[in-house]
């Protein structure tokens, strides 16, 4: 496990947090009803969610509030925190699946789920679950897994382009 660190940028100071070690704290906070604002670091729910950009929200929940198509923090066996998606949710147990990958985690144990992601913030635009915008986006997604890996390609192209226009735009 890495080691947390302090770094400054301008009048900004920012404090390095190995995930496991927040995600321990993050989950005692939330055991007393309190909700958690953190930065998202990783690609694995990408496009829905940016690394150091986008910013969530959690609340602690349970195995039989957890619905298909939310995004829920879980502790895996090993001891490593994850964040993604519900895709599939069976009596006793549940799977789930990054934005950004192909492959279905699970099944899942119901005690491994710690909280549901209840908004989703970039900038000042927030998402929030179960909003029109969360439902579409989560269903389009989930029907699309097998072609996700030419859909981000295609994303990212996009994107590179239109950042390239506003360069030669200014």
């Amino acid at each position: 496990m890495s080691e947390v660190k302090l770094a400054s940028s301008s009048n900004l100071d920012f404090l390095y947090v190995p995930s496991e070690a927040l995600f321990k704290l993050v989950a005692e906070y939330m055991c007393n009803g309190k909700e958690v604002i953190i930065r998202v670091r990783g690609n694995s729910m990408y496009p829905l969610m940016r690394s150091n950009v986008d910013r969530i929200r959690l609340r602690a929940s349970s195995f039989e509030l957890a619905k298909k198509r939310d995004i829920v923090l879980i502790r895996r066996d090993n001891g490593a925190y994850i964040l993604h998606r519900v895709c599939k949710k069976e009596r006793d147990f549940f799977y789930m699946i990054g934005d950004n990958q192909t492959e279905i985690e699970g099944p899942l144990h119901p005690d491994q789920l710690l909280a549901i992601v209840t908004e989703v913030y970039r900038g000042t635009h927030t998402i929030r679950r179960g909003s029109f915008l969360w439902i579409f986006y989560a269903s389009i997604w989930l029907m699309a897994r097998s072609i996700r890996k030419p859909m981000l390609s295609l994303l990212l192209k996009l994107n590179e382009a239109i950042n390239r226009n506003k360069d030669t735009l200014v």
